[in-house]
């Protein structure tokens, strides 16, 4: 008993949820044991010392199992999610960019990856109109796409431009994250404009993975900061004699080749000793150490999603062509409704039965 109450304290010292769930695996077990030693001894059999000891602690069990799992594919570096290897070529090339320009840990890299697929498509060639951006996200890996679109309104304009290596479209996707970051266009269409590379995950996917892993709500928050950080620096970062090659994770200029579809450095470039460091697990002794937190800070279980990009989370869900300006009038009396969608996650009618980056497979030339 005393071993289980010891145990018990470690659950209520750590705030990691691994070891905490790993305390009280061992404090249930150490129940069972104690159980197990009382018939013995005194041939005395707690039954339902023994049922709860079994069924509480299988589940603490089971959830230290999927943490720990998590944690050593990310120590690994998603390799074993990677179907059963290190990620090498494409794939590696989409870790370092994500991992650089989102923070995202390589096992949800990984997650990303089996939902997506590579597609290749040569100069000239289009790659979605509309109703097809509203299905799939696309990520330029490689080369130079061209974008035209125009935005909901009697007068809109058509505007045009072009994206490359580290640009993504349609951004109106990026809603998802359950924050209004607009872009509601109601005609858009990306052609490439040069031989061009894209890592492309469709809509369904995307919503999933937010409703089932709600780490990608933040996700998909900081590469929608990325790309409006991007495309602001792009507008208004000029060099003389024409404009400025954004720049990469770390504040450095891309090269000049960037503007005639050359990889983006965050893709290209190597993990270097700092960052493979940083990807590292620290030591045991100051893992422990960290975890300790036996108490929680106030307002810990705040969120701070706004009923405007609850709004425009599900209407994007929804992948209706137009209407993102109107989807208060449109949705606000069906999401009052729902079920709360707390930290940004949401719960799709249906979930994709399957992975489709078999769909994805046909956009291109060439899907890898």
């Amino acid at each position: 008993m005393q071993l289980a109450s010891l145990f018990f304290l470690g659950a209520a010292l750590f705030g990691d949820m691994l070891l905490i769930r790993l305390c009280l695996s061992v404090a249930f077990f150490m129940l069972l044991l104690q159980s197990a030693l009382s018939y013995v001894v005194d041939r005395v059999f707690l039954a339902d010392a023994v049922a709860w000891a079994l069924v509480t602690g299988s589940f603490h069990v089971l959830a230290a199992y999927r943490l720990a799992r998590e944690s050593r594919a990310n120590r690994f570096r998603g390799r074993d999610a990677f179907r059963g290897g290190e990620p090498d070529g494409d794939d590696a090339a989409l870790e370092r960019f994500l991992v650089r320009r989102t923070g995202a840990g390589p096992a949800d890299v990984a997650r990303l990856r089996r939902r997506g697929a590579w597609v290749r498509f040569r100069a000239g060639d289009r790659v979605c109109g509309t109703e097809a951006s509203r299905e799939r996200f696309y990520v330029v890996v490689e080369g130079v796409a061209r974008i035209v679109w125009r935005n909901e309104g009697v007068d809109a304009p058509e505007q045009s431009a072009h994206l490359a290596s580290g640009d993504a479209f349609d951004l109106r996707l990026l809603n998802l994250a359950g924050v209004f970051v607009g872009f509601p266009n109601e005609r858009f269409e990306a052609t490439a404009a040069t031989d061009a590379l894209c890592f492309a995950v469709s809509t369904a996917d995307l919503v999933d993975l937010v409703a089932t892993h709600g780490q990608f709500s933040n996700f998909l928050t900081v590469l929608a900061l990325d790309q409006l950080a991007r495309a602001l620096a792009k507008a208004t970062d000029t060099a003389p004699g024409g404009p400025a090659p954004p720049r990469d994770s770390y504040g450095e200029r891309e090269d000049g080749a960037w503007f005639s579809g050359a990889r983006s450095r965050d893709f290209a470039a190597p993990y270097d000793d700092l960052e493979s460091k940083a990807l590292e697990p620290p030591p045991f002794a100051t893992w422990i150490r960290d975890s300790v937190s036996p108490t929680v800070q106030p307002g810990c279980r705040n969120t701070f999603f706004p009923f405007s990009g609850r709004l425009a989370q599900a209407h994007v869900a929804e992948r209706t062509t137009s209407g993102l300006l109107t989807a208060k009038q449109e949705a606000s009396t069906r999401l009052l409704d729902a079920p709360s969608t707390r930290g940004g996650a949401f719960s799709p009618k249906k979930r994709p039965s399957a992975s489709s980056a078999a769909r994805l497979a046909d956009l291109g030339d060439d899907a890898l």
